[in-house]
């Protein structure tokens, strides 16, 4: 009996050494934090000038730990510090309130990790609409019901049916810019759509035109609004319809350049050559045509739509622009 309660006395000695270690560690861990953060906070603190913020800047990054750029009185370099710390969405839990939301809307802007949207709580909304734009997938506008961002994820899925099913009726329900602003950010159709941006199509124009250059139908040239537009979805449309095979694209662009001459439009690389070019390298899987698109740049942006489109990185390699090499190796 007395050997029993001597074992349980030592348990629980054990028991309170062992708690006690434990609160000391943690103690110990806590003040290490502080001083740690004192001393970065002050070293920061004593350089001059622009250096300050650059310090801080480093100092949450690299600690992941947002709330350093507070000490940080500049806006600019305060926004830019949050956005570098956003790398590591772990940061952003230092922080409070709409800085915290700022934080993490940076990081889904980085990664685009859907997941972070759900985070943000009532701030939510435009983070799933900018997730469907990116996407593509409209199944994100249920997240979004009730919201100022609802109408532009009906447009857009109005848009989508227009082409899914054929039925142009679809394109007089879209009312705002959203269809643009989907063609522009899924940058899928970008190729074809660049020579109608001068004439300042509306919505339901472009709609018309996607479907008419998705299944090579230039009836829907005829119900486009903008009657310089539909004479260029027409010129365009029939013209590619015939032979598509490289050695007849220069009579093509020479149609093209007559049609656009006929409006004062001068740049036909542009609007002409870079569309043509780029849009027979995609449906012939046929890179080699950026080639003869004189404009270094555009060459680079026919590469990339054409990487894009295939969701090909192995083609980037081609792209000297350092920008948008980079956007490619991440499509």
């Amino acid at each position: 009996m007395q050997s029993k309660r001597i074992r349980e006395s030592r348990l629980l000695s054990n028991k309170v050494a062992i708690s006690a270690i434990i609160l000391l560690v943690v103690i110990a861990l806590l003040l290490n934090l502080f001083i740690t953060s004192g001393s970065i906070a002050q070293q920061c603190q004593h350089k001059i000038g622009s250096a300050t913020y650059l310090c801080f800047e480093n100092a949450a990054e690299y600690n992941s730990n947002a709330s350093y750029c507070l000490y940080i009185k500049n806006s600019s370099y305060f926004y830019n510090c949050i956005y570098g710390a956003a790398s590591n969405i772990d940061s952003c839990y230092h922080l409070n309130g709409s800085l915290r939301d700022i934080c993490i809307y940076d990081n889904f802007n980085q990664s685009y990790n859907v997941s972070d949207c759900s985070l943000l709580g009532n701030n939510s909304a435009g983070c799933y609409y900018r997730y469907m734009l990116l996407s593509g997938d409209t199944s994100y506008c249920k997240y979004i019901e009730n919201s100022n961002y609802s109408y532009l994820c009906n447009s857009i899925t109005y848009y989508k049916d227009a082409i899914l099913y054929r039925n142009s009726s679809y394109c007089s329900l879209i009312n705002n810019s959203a269809v643009i602003r989907y063609l522009i950010l899924r940058q899928g159709y970008g190729s074809y759509l660049s020579p109608y941006l001068i004439y300042n199509i509306s919505n339901r124009d472009a709609c018309l035109i996607s479907i008419g250059y998705t299944y090579h139908n230039s009836s829907y040239c005829s119900y486009i609004s903008n009657q310089y537009a539909a004479l260029y979805c027409k010129d365009y449309l029939n013209s590619s319809i015939q032979n598509l095979s490289l050695s007849n694209l220069s009579r093509e662009i020479s149609q093209c350049q007559s049609s656009l001459s006929s409006y004062g439009i001068s740049d036909t690389t542009l609007y002409c050559s870079y569309p043509i070019y780029t849009d027979y390298a995609i449906k012939e899987k046929n890179i080699t045509a950026c080639n003869d698109i004189s404009n270094a740049t555009l060459v680079d942006l026919c590469v990339y739509f054409y990487s894009y489109y295939y969701k090909n990185t192995s083609y980037c390699s081609l792209i000297k622009n350092s920008s948008l090499y980079s956007n490619c190796t991440n499509i």
